[in-house]
């Protein structure tokens, strides 16, 4: 939802329950507190239902049929073995696309455990060890040893197993 509809959606509760309120006020309206406290929560009611039922995610995002499903499946096939190719590639290949990977998910993984880089740089030598936190965490990336040979594959399914286990 925009933020321009969410602030219309918003306001107009208010805008409604001080019509209501100076609208008794002046007599124009004679309106017991009771039922104006009805009316001012049926007013707010309907808003707060309208924006609640908006933020849900919808379903429209997730594939429909079988043809979709078969379509985002082979896109993360290729996702995954073009991932695959770097895995065994260079330092270069692993610091531009296996690393960011791994990070990314290190950090889902976490959660709110590390809301800093700093937290998620302890937490990743705690949890993984440095030898393997070495080859996840964004900071050590170089540009110095970018012909080098990369950790290979196996080192990657001990850092995928790592992760799996959080």
């Amino acid at each position: 939802m925009r933020f321009d509809r969410a602030l219309l959606v918003a306001s107009a509760p208010a805008a409604l329950i001080a019509a209501l309120g100076v609208a008794t006020e002046h007599g124009a309206l004679d309106l017991a507190p009771q039922v104006l406290a009805v009316a001012a929560g049926a007013i707010v009611a309907v808003p707060v239902l309208v924006l609640a039922t908006s933020a849900t995610p919808s379903r429209a995002s997730a594939p429909a049929t079988e043809d979709d499903w078969a379509r985002a499946e082979a896109r993360r096939r290729i996702r995954a073995e073009a991932l695959l190719r770097h895995v065994d590639g260079s330092r270069a290949e692993w610091d531009s696309r296996v690393r960011p990977m791994l990070a990314r998910e290190f950090r889902s993984a976490l959660g709110d455990r590390a809301r800093t880089d700093s937290a998620a740089a302890d937490l990743g030598h705690e949890i993984l060890g440095l030898e393997l936190w070495r080859w996840v965490d964004p900071a050590a990336a170089t540009v110095t040893a970018r012909d080098d040979e990369g950790p290979g594959r196996e080192l990657f399914i001990r850092i995928l197993d790592r992760l799996e286990r959080l």
